[in-house]
C-alpha cells in the first residue's frame, strides 16, 4: 500500500543526517532519495502568505511572505509503513494545502 508522508526536520543537515541513516547514502554523502521503495522529495523551506499586501518601487502589488519553521521532505512509501526513526519528524496530520504532492 503506497502511503505518503510529510516529515519536518529542524534543518537540512537534520534532514540530510536522519535520512541518511534510514535510507543510505550516495558517494557525496548524501540521502538516498530513490529506490524501489520510497521516494523523497526535498521541499526545502516553505514561505506563506501574511495576508498584508506590499508595493514595489513602480506601484505594483504583491504578497508579504513569511517563512515558516523547518526543512520539509515529502516522503512516498511503498509499504506504507514510516520508519521508526522517522516518526518524530512526521506531521501529526497531512497539510491541508500542501506547496508540493506527488503526481
Amino acid at each position: 500500500m503506497i502511503t505518503d508522508h510529510y516529515l519536518k526536520f529542524p534543518d537540512i543537515s537534520t534532514a540530510d543526517a536522519v535520512l541518511s541513516k534510514v535510507f543510505g547514502a550516495d558517494d557525496a554523502g548524501q540521502a538516498i532519495a530513490q529506490s524501489e521503495n520510497h521516494f523523497a522529495v526535498c521541499v526545502g523551506r516553505i514561505s506563506k502568505p501574511t495576508g498584508k499586501t506590499l508595493l514595489t518601487e513602480d506601484g505594483d502589488e504583491y504578497p508579504e511572505m513569511r517563512l515558516l519553521d523547518g526543512y520539509h521532505v515529502n516522503l512516498r512509501l511503498l509499504d506504507g509503513a514510516l520508519p521508526p526513526a522517522l516518526a518524530a519528524y512526521a506531521l501529526a496530520a497531512p497539510p491541508l494545502t500542501p506547496t508540493c504532492v506527488f503526481a
